[in-house]
């Protein structure tokens, strides 16, 4: 699920090009009700610096996606009964006004320093640098800068879901040549990048050999060299978890929780999201724990793991812990989440754990 532009935002956006304004910091976006005639939604989108100074009215739409400006972005204004969409930076300039990347009506998000553009006629994707200069040219169907590696499906066409080949309602994903991993100045580091388990970019080591370890996967580079990834599931499930499951003791629990973990407190709709620390939080579902976790050390079919696509947060989670999330308002790529789901009598528990910088954590349960 999305994470909701408006909990991400309520604070960041506008420079009028006749302006220079100071370009220190990041600007946070935030929006207030819409009640200009026509409006295409209910809310108009500005910026403010980090002291809440309003950079940019309120002028853009909703349909901007980006809660977060640092030095350049993607945005929508309504003009007349058009939407306008351009690439604004912070010395006032505007760019690519014919080519602003959308996907599900949402633009793209600066990403250390970069950010997709489209060609207008054949939908392939390049990318800016943080000064508006093209680093990667249209040619390609690509993936956000993640550890300054991108990854790119050569000579991508559209592929219809269904047999009419028009957009509209039907929907269409990208069919290419083949996948290959890139550098941000477009250069080819690894020709075949087809993966059959998502791997975490931030995890590469350039090595002479291949990586001997379950966990990692090794591709031949251009350079002669290999680049291994951690694949985060794998890690999970060979590493961590027979570690995790070795000492189920209250205090090591705490230890593998995430300083603030989080759960629901009834079934939907009736309970709320609640946050506690990791001490409150196991000290109070210990009982209820340990019996489910010890299942799991007598048979390893009762559960399965899984990588999620994770991305609804508490409110009071996301504002202890914005630098989680990226410009989009998503959790950053370089914190993967996973799931364990149990079986634990007739019923079905899960664990939803994510890796930060300590290692994985404990962050939220369902039982």
């Amino acid at each position: 699920m999305k994470l909701s532009l408006l909990t991400y935002i309520i604070g960041i956006f506008f420079i009028l090009p006749l302006f220079v304004f100071p370009q220190d910091g990041p600007w946070f976006g935030f929006a207030v009700p819409d009640e200009e005639e026509g409006a295409f939604s209910d809310f108009k989108i500005g910026f403010k610096d980090s002291l809440g100074n309003v950079m940019i009215p309120p002028t853009f739409s909703i349909f901007t996606s980006s809660g977060r400006f640092d030095d350049i972005i993607a945005v929508t204004r309504k003009t007349g009964n058009k939407l306008d969409k351009y690439y604004l930076l912070k010395d006032g300039r505007v760019i690519g006004r014919d080519s602003v990347y959308l996907s599900d009506m949402a633009t793209d998000c600066e990403s250390e320093g970069f950010i997709r553009f489209s060609d207008p006629e054949t939908g392939r994707h390049g990318m800016f640098n943080r000064h508006g200069e093209v680093v990667i040219p249209a040619e390609y169907a690509l993936m956000p800068v993640r550890n300054s590696l991108v990854v790119a499906l050569t000579e991508p066409e559209k592929e219809y879901w269904d047999n009419h080949h028009e957009d509209g309602c039907n929907h269409w994903s990208w069919k290419g040549t083949r996948t290959v991993l890139m550098d941000t100045t477009g250069k080819i580091l690894i020709e075949d990048f087809d993966i059959e388990e998502e791997v975490c970019l931030y995890s590469l080591k350039i090595t002479e050999e291949p990586s001997d370890k379950e966990w990692i996967i090794s591709y031949p580079g251009t350079n002669g060299k290999y680049y291994s990834f951690v694949s985060p599931e794998k890690y999970f499930r060979h590493v961590f978890l027979p570690a995790f499951l070795a000492d189920l003791s209250q205090q090591t629990l705490i230890e593998n929780t995430h300083a603030h973990a989080f759960y629901f407190t009834a079934p939907y709709p009736e309970g709320e999201w609640q946050t506690l620390s990791a001490h409150e939080f196991i000290n109070r579902h210990y009982p209820a724990m340990k019996p489910r976790l010890e299942k799991l050390t007598e048979d390893s079919s009762a559960y399965s793991v899984s990588l999620q696509r994770v991305n609804f947060f508490p409110e009071e989670w996301i504002h202890k812990h914005p630098d989680y999330f990226d410009n989009c308002g998503d959790l950053q790529a370089r914190y993967p989440v996973i799931q364990l789901r149990c079986k634990y009598g007739q019923e079905y528990n899960s664990y939803t754990f994510i890796n930060t910088k300590e290692g994985f954590k404990l962050l939220s349960i369902n039982i």
